[in-house]
């Protein structure tokens, strides 16, 4: 059986090897979350504090900065892990731009979330293929 890092490590990392690896992510990441809000709605709390996934998303993202800044991290990682905060941000930035506060709410923003994620993932994919091509 081929595992997620066994596979990352196989791709070879061009421009457009690298906007579809972003989007699979992306896209998986925003499934899982959405599938974890239907089994387990109440969430998860750290330390007694409950955070949405959209709070998880920022952390990582900022997170993901600043070990940039500071030590070089292999390209694959870093797309890996950027997929899955911007992942994590979009699924709820319609539950947090609209203030939602309920998870009957939360499902109700699966639409706009799905084509929100598929315009990304699309302008990505689209972006990549316009550059390939240049060259």
């Amino acid at each position: 059986m081929i595992t997620l890092e066994r596979f990352i490590k196989m791709l070879k990392l061009n421009q457009r090897n690298k906007a579809i690896l972003f989007s699979v992510i992306f896209l998986l990441t925003i499934s899982i979350a959405r599938i974890s809000a239907f089994i387990k709605p109440s969430g998860v709390s750290i330390f007694g504090l409950r955070m949405h996934h959209f709070e998880y998303g920022i952390i990582i993202l900022i997170l993901i900065s600043f070990i940039r800044i500071f030590k070089k991290i292999n390209a694959k990682t870093l797309l890996v892990i950027s997929g899955i905060a911007a992942g994590l941000i979009i699924d709820e930035l319609f539950f947090v731009v609209l203030g939602v506060k309920n998870v009957q709410q939360y499902y109700s923003t699966l639409l706009p979330t799905t084509i929100l994620a598929l315009i990304i993932t699309i302008i990505i994919l689209a972006i990549n293929t316009k550059d390939t091509k240049r060259k």
